[in-house]
């Protein structure tokens, strides 16, 4: 079969008018490019960023923790911000126009979870909202 027989088929349309037409060409370079396999680009591992950050594949899947970890947390931390150690208030439930209390609990990583830390119990510390905020250690 011939190349212009195997265009004609693959286009459906004759090569001689779109010859006529001044696109030949054209198709024959899109055909060709479609019949070539793709090429996957090589992709390197993941390496730490100098910033400490830990690749998302390498963290820990679990990133919030859950009510059962919390109340242990918070239990365990006598309901006090770890960092300016302060009484912490039972958070709001957010509604649409609601600000948060910064004294409000809420149950941070001692070690980030993106610079590899654990969501576990033992990674973890009781923080008033504005301490977890401003991300002081």
């Amino acid at each position: 079969m011939d190349n212009g027989t195997a265009l004609d088929k693959a286009a459906g349309v004759s090569t001689d008018f779109l010859a006529g037409l001044g696109l030949a060409g054209v198709l024959e370079s899109t055909l060709g490019r479609l019949a070539r396999p793709a090429v996957v680009p090589e992709v390197a591992p993941e390496a730490p960023a100098a910033s400490g950050r830990v690749p998302l594949s390498q963290r820990d899947p679990q990133r919030l923790f859950t009510k059962g970890q919390k109340q242990t947390i918070f239990e365990r931390d006598n309901y006090h911000c770890v960092r300016c150690t302060k009484g912490t208030t039972e958070p709001t439930p957010y509604t649409k126009g609601s600000k948060h209390l910064p004294t409000e609990r809420v149950a941070g990583h001692k070690q980030a979870w993106s610079e590899g830390g654990r969501t576990t119990v033992e990674n973890s510390q009781t923080e008033c909202r504005g301490c977890s905020l401003r991300g002081t250690k």
